[in-house]
């Protein structure tokens, strides 16, 4: 069978406050209880924490850098970098080479191809 709740927004607000107060306590009495145990969890879990952010950052840095090696292109006759639009296919990359080894701009090759 269904309850109904009578109390107005305030009065809920006020009671979930007031449990949230308790609840805050109760955790401040198990930390002061429970010191030794947290002390040697923390000694063990905070390496491992520590070592999983580590990598998960590193494999996130590694992974912009590839994008950038793959996407940006340098122009030495121009001295400037374009970021492409997308990677280009095996033979796009062949295309681009052939025609900057013939003497074309990269940029006119880029545009040409529609990848900036």
């Amino acid at each position: 069978m269904e309850t109904i709740d009578n109390r107005t927004w305030k009065e809920k607000l006020e009671a979930a406050k007031a449990k949230a107060k308790e609840k805050a306590e109760e955790a401040k009495k198990w930390v002061v209880t429970h010191t030794a145990e947290i002390t040697v969890g923390a000694t063990i879990v905070l390496p491992i924490v520590g070592g999983i952010i580590k990598e998960v950052a590193k494999a996130s840095r590694d992974k912009e850098e590839r994008i950038h090696r793959e996407r940006d292109i340098y122009d030495p006759r121009k001295g400037r970098t374009y970021r492409l639009k997308r990677t280009p296919k095996p033979w796009e990359w062949d295309e681009i080479d052939y025609r900057y080894d013939a003497g074309e701009n990269y940029s006119s090759i880029l545009h040409d191809m529609n990848l900036i």
